[in-house]
């Protein structure tokens, strides 16, 4: 590893540590990796070797335009750790009106673990991802993917955006991953809640009914589709907190939302060991 890869390294963990956010009980090793088109992944492996295997990608929100590395990456390491999960955070590039470029960094991302999963001692099928608003949306296309090498092997959302239909979609996101001039067909071609199957992995969706950004109706489209093809799904609606609470203390739910998130994941790894939160 380079010098400057340490140094962020260093940089994540100390402000981890000032923000009163405990990290280092059940970190084993960290790693910064490049992916072949230029997106960031950092990895933290936990210590547990009995429970290893499990991995978590996650993918911050910005509305394609910036990434709440931290509120919405960073700060939720710790959660997983906790549970003996490994955590990866992917910083993707900015799509600038072309689609392909997070879509190609998923895809990396994604490649990258399934096929270090041996040598890491992964789950090459125990690989899920968490996203945020845009990074839901970027999710939410990883898991309606016909490619079973990206699509995750569980799936979670925090407020996404998952349609680009002019009616539904958030204007912003959909502007900078489409254009302002898209087409029709290609709004549907990058709205999720179209191209659902019974492929689709296990989803967790949880949204803020007063959240003006993004419209909660994409989130409760999205499940109503996932329940028609009879795959496991649970949506949960907190009454309030608006848009992009990530991992903000100040939201009224926080701690709700970790044990909803952590009961969930139980019941998709019954007979895995969880350590309290």
């Amino acid at each position: 590893m380079n010098r400057r890869k340490k140094i962020f390294i260093v940089i994540i963990l100390v402000i981890l540590t000032l923000t009163g956010i405990a990290l280092f009980e059940g970190l084993r090793h960290v790693e910064r990796i490049t992916l072949p088109h230029g997106a960031k992944l950092t990895v933290f492996y936990c210590c547990n070797k009995e429970n290893k295997q499990r991995m978590i990608l996650l993918c911050p929100g910005g509305g394609y335009a910036s990434l709440g590395r931290w509120t919405e990456g960073y700060f939720w390491v710790p959660f997983f750790i906790k549970q003996n999960f490994n955590v990866a955070v992917l910083e993707y590039r900015m799509p600038q009106k072309n689609p392909k470029k997070p879509m190609t960094d998923i895809k990396d991302a994604m490649y990258f673990l399934r096929h270090h999963s041996a040598i890491n001692a992964l789950r090459k099928d125990y690989i899920g991802m968490m996203g945020f608003s845009a990074g839901g949306h970027l999710v939410s296309l990883a898991s309606v993917s016909e490619n079973s090498l990206i699509r995750p092997d569980f799936a979670i959302l925090l407020y996404p955006v998952i349609s680009m239909r002019e009616e539904l979609t958030h204007k912003w996101s959909h502007d900078r991953l489409l254009g302002e001039r898209s087409s029709r067909a290609t709004d549907e071609q990058f709205s999720s809640e179209l191209h659902v199957s019974t492929t689709i992995p296990p989803t967790f969706i949880a949204v803020s009914k007063n959240d003006s950004t993004v419209n909660p109706n994409n989130s409760i489209l999205y499940s109503e589709e996932i329940r028609k093809h009879r795959r496991p799904v649970k949506l949960v609606v907190y009454p309030s907190g608006g848009h992009g609470w990530g991992y903000r203390k100040s939201f009224k739910w926080h701690d709700e939302l970790k044990n909803d998130i952590k009961s969930w994941l139980q019941e998709r790894f019954t007979n895995d060991c969880y350590n309290d939160v």
